[in-house]
């Protein structure tokens, strides 16, 4: 429609950076960081990822390392965004990501809430349901609310290296345990049953949204895979 940019932000993008690139598309790379143990509280409640909290660490703790190594190879296309600082001065915020993409920027984005747009993404899923919303100021700090002491144990255990790079407090709650093949298995397990529990809680309409996506992206794997064949 005319437009001179266009945003996607899915957080896959970050595992296919070295595509992108190859295909001579060089995009400007926003990285929004948030805590990761508020990340982990919102998707044990998400109908996708993880749901055990060494696995979501696990996502997260890789996420960022990934994020930091495009930092490093293209440092002149590379924002970082706390979503912390976002959601305390998103003005401030946002006009650094104008200024980045090289826009002009407009107190009318911080109405994203009241357009078409916004009403019918809210519609497309629970995920989605705050889009209708002004932003949440006081979103952040949640997860020892949501989080037994021996969950952020182990969370910090598992990411406290990037939590620390990002400027996130990591106190110890409790012992580290040892991550032995048996304990990860365990894991592991509890992980798949989390997943189906979700799956059968799940509000019907919810993952009746959600099914034409899951059937695109199996026809493209079949695609992918008769290619290849």
């Amino acid at each position: 429609d005319g437009a001179s940019i266009w945003c996607c932000k899915s957080l896959a993008n970050v595992r296919f950076v070295d595509r992108l690139e190859s295909k001579g598309i060089h995009p400007l790379y926003l990285h929004l960081v948030r805590d990761g143990r508020d990340v982990a509280c919102s998707f044990q409640r998400a109908i996708v990822g993880p749901k055990h909290i060494y696995h979501l660490a696990k996502k997260w703790s890789a996420e960022q390392q990934l994020a930091y190594e495009v930092n490093l190879k293209y440092p002149d296309r590379f924002i970082l965004v706390k979503y912390e600082d976002l959601i305390e001065d998103p003005t401030r915020e946002i006009r650094r990501i104008c200024e980045a993409a090289g826009v002009d920027y407009t107190d009318e984005v911080l109405e994203y809430y009241k357009s078409k747009e916004s009403e019918v993404t809210a519609k497309s899923g629970e995920m989605w349901k705050n889009v209708i919303s002004p932003i949440i100021a006081d979103n952040r700090y949640k997860y020892p609310q949501f989080l037994a002491p021996a969950d952020i144990t182990l969370f910090n255990q598992v990411a406290g290296k990037e939590l620390a790079h990002y400027g996130y407090d990591i106190q110890m709650t409790g012992e580290q345990i040892e991550l032995n093949e048996s304990i990860l298995m365990e894991f592991d397990r509890e992980n798949h049953m989390l997943i189906d529990q979700m799956k059968k809680s799940a509000n019907p309409l919810d993952l009746a949204l959600r099914r034409p996506q899951a059937l695109l992206l199996e026809k493209i794997e079949a695609r992918k895979c008769k290619i290849e064949l």
